[in-house]
């Protein structure tokens, strides 16, 4: 997975790289400078089984998941009737292992050159047990041991063993912050190639023409409200893109998980849909490909996609190989290194970040708060990060943290046969960016109060006097719309109540790729009749469709965090509420609405039971509450359906999105 030079590598803890040959020379010195790790021993962490925590003389894979152990030790664990994965609990579909040749070799060499260091990795301490030997008798726990529970074994080995395994309530114990992982700076990555100059007009990655241009439109909720204050009243601004037919130059980094568990059908079926995604791009366009397992490595610089180059991208993504573990934080480092790092750049910038297992190092709960830097640092730079979980183990809650800090979309992808698809479609709608930095501008009118916004997945602000407020909807892909609630408080009508009174003006803002000068939508005003009725009158639909929208979206996260607490039954009446109160609602028959009780309906059955949750539902809930939130479509295999016959359910995908996905289907 080498490219022309020295090999780009982030650092990190190794059991298997997911390159072609061998480890490179750089890797292995890594490995062999790493950090004391155990009382007495220079011996790097890698070299020591999790099971017994003593130098590896035999490393497997566990191909399911991709950890390495100690042959015997593993052995003995299957043999006793577990069938999961002794690091992380995970429940196993397979006990297939194969010999990690790469880390044995690393291993042999290490204890040639460290014989003293080596003798002292393979002898127990007094506070370790004993390295179980082919026939020893070694009794293994059965049962999932929770935190801070007593195994019911007295064998102190079984003690130790039970103490060191972490199953689905306890994480693996080897957890670092990214700043420990990535033990050397990050690789020069300012070696892009440089663009050419702008194409002609109306020529292959020309901008959008100035007259195709966003609109903002204003709505109350009522037509007609009383005389007297009322406190509060919902207004809708809604943001439309315009369908341009056109698009503009991208900067694509694809980040793929190539760790020992893709190394059965899921590798083949990512460098299939690596393939399609280069088939669609143009000469203007450029990619680079990051592969991680525990450690990232760029397998090709930032490339223009001609014919000429898209060989040399086709050959780095069948030179891409699987095996050792999965750290996540180290791919998305180097993939924004990549992009923060480049000389030139394209207008539009976006990461494709694929994985299909649970992070073994830095991961966990507090992942944003260990990796803010790196999310603040892909907002600065305008990226989006697009990322994609296939299969029931990888980690949602990781991939959903990164989408939600930097603006993309997260995509969980049942099948893998489906991977290609759901890439396509994110693809589709990057590759048609209609207008960026898009802000909404809100001034309320004298008398009036800004009391709140409800702007979904996008950052909003009030300011403090509640005149004023600001709404960054981040890109807009063409086609894509945006539907904000801004509740205010109007005073009471005065002097002629035949005349209308004014709510509030708002203004759009964005620039158009391709274009530096910062452009701003006419000044719109909204005006409010007041007639002699307390109660409203003329109810807008379209309002009633957005509140359901953002309450829908709520409930799925706050049903998601019932059930992580193992509150069940309470996450499931938070959904049926929010189905009853649409069905109850003035566009409860509406088709968006309809299709928001088909997706709280699918996402209420995930929560259906403890392992339900686990495998599916923490996974489908997180998903469908980003695309309602954000209202940019993520690919499921409930769209995929519906794309044969005519549903609403599709209705935040950009035309271009559904285009590029189903020529993906049709190459299949």
């Amino acid at each position: 997975m080498a490219e022309t030079g020295e090999p780009q590598t982030v650092p990190g803890p190794v059991q298997a790289a997911g390159v072609d040959t061998a480890l490179p020379p750089t890797q292995a010195a890594a490995l062999l400078s790493s950090p004391v790790s155990r009382q007495g021993s220079l011996c790097p962490d890698e070299f020591l089984c999790p099971i017994t925590v003593l130098l590896m003389s035999e490393p497997v894979l566990l191909v399911e998941t991709g950890h390495t152990f100690e042959k015997s030790a593993i052995e003995q664990w299957f043999d006793r009737g577990n069938r999961t994965c002794p690091l992380t609990g995970v429940v196993l579909t397979s006990t297939q292992v194969s010999p990690n040749l790469t880390l044995r070799k690393l291993i042999q060499d290490w204890a040639a050159r460290h014989p003293t260091q080596s003798a002292v990795a393979q002898t127990p301490s007094s506070s370790q047990n004993p390295h179980p030997q082919p026939n020893a008798n070694l009794e293994l726990p059965n049962t999932p041991v929770l935190p801070n529970s007593t195994p019911s074994h007295n064998n102190s080995q079984n003690e130790h063993w039970a103490a060191r395994l972490p199953f689905a309530h306890r994480r693996a114990p080897r957890r670092a912050r990214l700043s420990e992982v990535l033990e050397s700076p990050l690789p020069p990555a300012d070696d892009d190639e440089p663009l050419e100059a702008a194409p002609p007009e109306n020529q292959e990655g020309n901008a959008p023409t100035v007259d195709a241009e966003p609109r903002l439109s204003l709505a109350a909720e009522f037509d007609t409200i009383g005389p007297l204050p009322r406190e509060q009243l919902l207004v809708l601004a809604h943001v439309a893109a315009p369908e341009t037919g056109k698009r503009v130059p991208v900067d694509l980094v694809a980040v793929l998980d190539v760790s020992g568990s893709m190394a059965a059908d899921r590798l083949p079926l990512v460098k299939e849909t690596l393939l399609f995604v280069i088939s669609q791009l143009q000469s203007s366009d450029r990619l680079s490909i990051v592969a991680f397992c525990d450690r990232a490595q760029r397998a090709i610089r930032l490339t223009k996609a001609t014919e000429q180059s898209k060989e040399r991208l086709k050959l780095a993504v069948q030179g891409l190989r699987a095996g050792g573990g999965t750290s996540i934080a180290s791919g998305l480092a180097l993939g924004l290194h990549v992009l923060t790092s480049r000389r030139e750049r394209n207008h539009v910038a976006c990461m494709l970040l694929l994985s299909d297992g649970l992070d073994n190092f830095g991961g966990g709960a507090d992942f944003v708060a260990q990796n803010q830097d790196l999310l603040t640092s892909a907002t600065r730079d305008s990226v989006s990060v697009h990322t994609f979980g296939y299969g029931r183990n990888h980690d949602e809650h990781i991939l959903d943290a990164i989408a939600e800090g930097t603006n993309g979309t997260f995509t969980f992808v049942r099948s893998n046969l489906e991977v290609k698809e759901a890439v396509a479609q994110c693809l589709g709608g990057a590759l048609s960016v209609a207008a960026q930095a898009t802000t909404i501008s809100i001034t309320a009118a004298s008398g009036v109060a800004v009391l709140s916004v409800s702007a979904g997945a996008y950052e909003a602000t009030v300011d403090e006097a509640q005149a004023a407020a600001k709404i960054d909807l981040k890109d807009m892909y063409s086609g894509e719309t945006r539907d904000v609630l801004i509740t205010v408080r109007v005073p009471a009508a005065e002097g002629d109540r035949s005349e209308p009174t004014e709510l509030l003006s708002g203004r759009l803002q964005y620039t158009v790729p391709g274009q530096e000068k910062l452009s701003r939508s006419p000044n719109l005003t909204l005006l409010i009749a007041r007639g002699e009725g307390p109660e409203g009158t003329g109810p807008n639909v379209d309002v009633d469709i957005q509140r359901n929208r953002l309450n829908a979206a709520k409930a799925m996260r706050v049903a998601d965090r019932l059930a992580g607490e193992n509150h069940l039954d309470q996450a499931r009446d938070a959904i049926a509420a929010a189905m009853d109160s649409i069905r109850r609602s003035i566009s409860g028959q509406a088709p968006a609405c309809v299709a928001l009780l088909e997706d709280l309906q699918l996402v209420g059955r995930g929560f259906a039971s403890a392992r339900e949750y686990q495998t599916e539902g923490s996974k489908v809930a997180k998903s469908s509450a980003r695309m309602h939130s954000s209202q940019r479509a993520a690919y499921s295999s409930k769209i995929g359906a519906s794309a044969r016959r005519p549903s609403e359910y599709v209705q935040y995908a950009s035309t271009s999105a559904v285009q590029m996905r189903n020529t993906a289907s049709s190459s299949m």
